[in-house]
């Protein structure tokens, strides 16, 4: 474009400023020439464009002269972008700590997604659900978005990874007794899964593990998942947990798992209900979903009271193999409960003494083609380690 002051070149009005062509696609009017838009605009329309356009929030343009609002690229995954005209990948900004954003061109720091209870991220700009970490035996983490996990205090204890709380004994002390001789009698005695074979005077040994769920609760929540259920049938529960050093969740091994399932739902004319956990990867409740959507009930995310209420409900009850957790907790039940086997990395001795143990038991059997009923002895191990250690404290 070419600006002249005159028409023709005629000097009628000196002090005004005419334009004899239009700037193109990509420039905008500067007197006295067409400047190309800068980093961070474009300009889609040709003519006497005195601005160009901002990229929008969550998006941003290194380039110039851009002619399109598609030339504004998107701010990659764990970015985000809360400002317009962005002229360089650096005005998007990492999510936080505690945090995750797994979705491109997002326009609000909101928009990053916090790691779960019983998880952490200490790293910024985390790109996937998958980058939050577990927290490790002896921690817990009872609130999402965390950068860290908290040690169990003193009293308390934890024997599994991903946990929300510290598990209490229920320790109480009469009046009398001094503080120091609390924490010493506390402080000798250890708690140990059986299948761990840890002996000693000092010991005191628990068929499975130690959790916080109790009858009350589960008894209290059975209505929760009612009004999504068809009422005039059983129900067969199937509680997912997730990849360990030990088990792969490859889809095909789950596949194997979920099509069992199925066939055994369909053939006992019952509804399934799915119950995934925080380490399930969300592939796998994609997959459960796509496998099971005529005929169960999958809860795609953590919800505490649906797995409570789904273990007051469920008329068979079956947990993947890799979660000693899970199993225990379902045997407060009572009911029929079937472990699903996955295939193995890597030794996994210790998993297989614990289900030796609950087969001998009586209250685990390995998943097949057909469904049984059979009574076993409700396992609740938290309160009766709890008596124990009251007795000696006091004694």
């Amino acid at each position: 474009m070419i600006a002249t002051n005159g028409l023709g070149g005629n000097n009628v009005y000196p002090n005004v400023q005419y334009y004899d062509d239009d700037c193109g696609a990509g420039e905008f009017i500067s007197w006295p020439s067409c400047k190309e838009c800068p980093a961070g605009k474009f300009n889609n329309e040709n003519g006497a464009q005195v601005a160009c356009k901002d990229c929008a929030a969550g998006l941003y343009n290194n380039q110039v002269g851009q002619d399109a609002a598609a030339d504004c690229k998107a701010c990659a995954v764990g970015l985000y972008n809360d400002q317009t005209g962005q002229g360089a990948a650096t005005g998007c900004k990492e999510c936080g700590t505690g945090k995750y954003l797994d979705q491109q061109a997002q326009t609000a720091e909101s928009g990053c997604k916090s790691c779960g209870v019983g998880k952490f991220q200490d790293a910024t700009g985390q790109d996937a659900e998958g980058d939050c970490k577990s927290c490790a035996e002896g921690t817990y983490q009872d609130t999402a978005a965390q950068a860290a996990c908290i040690a169990c205090p003193v009293g308390k204890y934890q024997t599994a990874t991903e946990q929300v709380v510290s598990t209490s004994l229920g320790l109480s002390y009469s009046k009398s007794t001094p503080a120091s001789q609390r924490f010493t009698t506390l402080s000798m005695t250890y708690i140990a899964p059986e299948h761990d074979a840890l002996k000693g005077k000092n010991v005191i040994s628990t068929k499975g593990a130690i959790h916080y769920l109790t009858k009350e609760e589960i008894d209290k929540h059975t209505d929760y998942l009612k009004n999504r259920l068809v009422s005039n049938r059983d129900y067969f529960l199937l509680i997912l947990g997730g990849p360990t050093k030990h088990y792969k969740y490859s889809e095909q091994n789950i596949q194997i798992i979920l099509n069992l399932f199925n066939d055994l739902v369909n053939k006992n004319n019952l509804q399934g209900i799915v119950i995934p956990s925080m380490r399930t990867p969300k592939n796998i409740i994609e997959l459960s979903k796509i496998k099971l959507e005529h005929n169960s009930l999958v809860i795609e995310t953590i919800d505490k009271k649906a797995y409570l209420s789904a273990l007051s409900l469920a008329k068979y009850i079956c947990v993947t193999c890799d979660s000693t957790s899970m199993i225990s907790e379902a045997a407060l039940t009572g009911k029929p409960i079937y472990f699903a086997d996955i295939p193995t990395n890597k030794n996994d001795q210790r998993i297989r003494k614990f289900r030796e143990l609950f087969s001998e038991l009586n209250i685990i059997k390995k998943l097949d083609n057909s469904l049984e009923n059979w009574n076993y002895q409700k396992l609740d191990e938290t309160n009766r380690v709890a008596s124990i250690i009251k007795q000696k404290i006091n004694s």
